[in-house]
């Protein structure tokens, strides 16, 4: 008891990756006590219970409503849990499963780090999005971040429509105009869609909307952007 001199402790051990290299783990109890000479003490355990916490998570449970639109083979993009968008996961999916109560599950390659979901804490769940595309346009890496970009150039009465395409490795670093995708000086270009596309590490931005008006930007995922996902300058009107 505690007029005994018992206490009760716990505490949470985190096995990462840099104990993958251990083969048969032991747990050692040590204990230290500047005021002794020996710098050791007698200590008394009673009641020792390791209990599992949390692992690794091997899949995805979502819902149902759009299934068809998620496949095997596509890649995913998990927001953060946490105040840090470094801590976004990506995946790729493994297989796919319904459940009884018509949410799929997503078998992922490899483990992710547990997320929060919408059930656990309303409003916080984190977002998933699939982040391939059967169209795909891939910038040319060299190595200095500068890669593709597709510019849509002073078309104004022309509807232009980018639906449904994967940008790869676009846009290049602090040089001007040169976004993965953008609409420069283009005027009035009412039917224009520029929608469920992905951009994917992106050197510069995923849209540019430059002296552009009445087009739609809509329903369209960027991951691992550097600078604005989305600008929209002072001289474009009415787009949505």
């Amino acid at each position: 008891s505690a007029a005994d001199g018992w206490v009760t402790c716990s505490g949470v051990f985190v096995v990462d990756e840099n104990y993958s290299f251990t083969s048969n783990p032991e747990i050692i109890f040590v204990t230290y006590d500047e005021s002794d000479s020996t710098g050791y003490v007698d200590w008394d355990f009673d009641d020792v219970s390791i209990k599992f916490q949390s692992g690794p998570a091997g899949g995805l449970e979502i819902d149902g409503t759009d299934a068809a639109r998620w496949g095997v083979n596509a890649d995913v993009h998990i927001t953060s849990s946490t105040l840090h968008g470094d801590d976004a996961q990506n995946g790729r999916v493994k297989a796919i499963s319904m459940k009884e109560n018509g949410n799929v599950v997503l078998q992922l390659e490899n483990p992710i780090t547990p997320v929060i979901s919408e059930e656990e804490a309303p409003g916080y769940g984190v977002e998933i999005a699939v982040t391939s595309r059967n169209m795909k346009i891939i910038g040319e890496d060299d190595g200095t971040y500068n890669g593709g970009y597709l510019q849509v150039f002073h078309t104004p009465g022309v509807a232009q429509v980018i639906e449904g395409v994967e940008f790869f490795n676009m846009g290049q670093s602090s040089r001007k105009n040169r976004f993965a995708i953008q609409l420069l000086y283009n005027g009035n270009v009412e039917g224009t869609s520029i929608s469920s596309n992905s951009i994917r590490q992106s050197n510069m931005r995923c849209i540019s909307v430059d002296g552009t008006a009445n087009a739609t930007i809509a329903s369209n995922v960027g991951a691992g952007v550097t600078g604005h996902c989305f600008y929209f300058d002072r001289v474009s009107a009415d787009n949505m």
